[in-house]
């Protein structure tokens, strides 16, 4: 007997001793007769034992056929209700998505766009790392990762998503004490609450016109590495500082802040999306992905 039996001509063989005819498993799994009988004499020769006696008019289990159906049946039974799960699971949208995204994006926006994704699709589980660091996306199983900046990974698989601008803020009681501000160059003079990625040894901030650009020469009194912490100095009359517009937005429609200078920004950074390499994406991560590019490119 040989060894390695075909697990294809297994299933054949339960579906013919199942309906209990060659011409009904053919008829069943859309086979053609003939094709089922070379597999099920090919099965027999893998066995060394005949499995079904054969003549024009009769069809029976031999001894070894039915002790066969009745040991290996169940198991296939199951087997086969795995494989369909896991194909309905594929075609539908379900299942865990793991993801991380900076604390800025985090904070302010995911548990909308992932409460919102969730309503649409109540059978798929979000799980959300919300952190700057970078994350081993493989060795954490993480199937999605938010970036800015270039990147330079070129095992993982990048989609890029458009870029953002920094643009300038104040808060409205420390712009009532410096006096009006008539052109950019004026800040050169004032607090500058620093995000401390941007800073460099020449006390300098390039920023970008549709006329030209300037670096504009910055007195740094306070810095972070998050912008809610500057924000939080800004709306305390600590100076004036960069923010992502989206998350400036609550306290400029509140008349807390302000924005400066409207027509000038920081350098365009790149927002992207990076995925771990893999044959095909499965049908959650696909729809997610495209979901969360409309709803960023709203506030990019």
């Amino acid at each position: 007997m040989n060894s390695h039996v075909n697990l294809n001509r297994l299933i054949l063989f339960k579906s013919v001793a199942t309906l209990g005819s060659f011409t009904k498993a053919a008829q069943s799994l859309q086979q053609p007769k003939s094709r089922i009988s070379r597999n099920i004499a090919a099965l027999e020769k893998e066995l060394g034992v005949a499995l079904i006696y054969r003549t024009t008019r009769q069809f029976q289990l031999t001894t070894a056929g039915k002790e066969l159906y009745q040991k290996v049946g169940p198991h296939l039974a199951a087997l086969e209700g795995v494989i369909q799960n896991v194909d309905h699971q594929e075609k539908s949208v379900s299942g865990q998505i793991r993801m991380t995204v900076p604390n800025d994006v985090g904070i302010e926006l995911m548990a909308n766009y992932c409460f919102e994704f969730q309503q649409r699709y109540p059978l798929c589980q979000i799980d959300l790392l919300v952190d700057n660091k970078n994350v081993d996306l493989v060795g954490e199983s993480v199937d999605l990762a938010l970036r800015f900046g270039s990147l330079r990974d070129s095992t993982l698989k990048l989609k890029k998503l458009g870029t953002v601008q920094l643009r300038l803020f104040a808060g409205a009681n420390w712009l009532r004490l410096t006096g009006p501000l008539t052109k950019i160059n004026d800040l050169e003079n004032l607090n500058y609450i620093s995000f401390r990625r941007f800073e460099n040894k020449k006390r300098t901030i390039r920023l970008t016109h549709p006329k030209g650009d300037i670096h504009l020469k910055v007195s740094s009194i306070f810095s972070s590495d998050n912008f809610f912490v500057n924000k939080k100095m800004m709306l305390l009359g600590g100076g004036f500082g960069f923010l992502p517009t989206f998350i400036a937005q609550k306290e400029v429609l509140s008349g807390e802040l302000v924005s400066l200078f409207k027509e000038w920004a920081t350098e365009k950074v790149a927002v992207s999306i990076l995925m771990p390499q893999q044959k095909s994406t499965p049908l959650r991560i696909k729809v997610f992905l495209d979901f969360l590019e409309l709803k960023l490119k709203e506030v990019l």
